[in-house]
């Protein structure tokens, strides 16, 4: 029973977050800015909660911006390259270039050309050849006189 009361506060409490961004980026039109205003006067938990939203972002808005440096990818990178011995972001070929697709396409159509090639059926050894005019020897009893 306490994950559904749980899982319900958290509902309402996402509902509050936005309800309280939305305050906070003037997009609430006057009806709901009176409606907000009203909870606020009335709800003493509301009020609480919108009193910490309040101060969190002040203290938000105080953090200095700060662009991140032109390498910082890079510096990423390679750390992460570094911390897993070369098996991500690692330098070869295959992550350097992309082949386009219609190379790849006529290199897979030349190695299934091959591969049909090279498993050709055997011949049937089995099979007899079927006898022509030319190859067939006729015996004196199979002349009619």
């Amino acid at each position: 029973m306490t994950d559904k009361n749980t899982i319900e506060e958290e509902d309402s409490l996402s509902e509050q977050d936005i309800l309280f961004n939305a305050w906070l980026d003037d997009e609430l039109d006057d009806d709901e800015r009176q409606a907000f205003q009203h909870r606020l006067d009335n709800d003493s938990e509301f009020k609480q909660a919108h009193e910490r939203f309040v101060s969190v972002m002040q203290v938000v808005r105080k953090i200095p911006f700060e662009f991140a440096p032109d390498d910082f990818v890079d510096n990423v990178q390679g750390f992460i390259r570094q911390r897993s011995r070369g098996r991500f972001f690692a330098d070869n070929f295959l992550t350097q270039q992309r082949m386009p697709y219609e190379v790849v396409a006529v290199v897979m159509m030349l190695v299934m050309a091959a591969v049909y090639i090279l498993m050709e059926a055997p011949p049937d050894t089995g099979v007899k050849p079927v006898p022509t005019p030319e190859t067939q020897q006729i015996t004196p009893s199979d002349r009619d006189d």
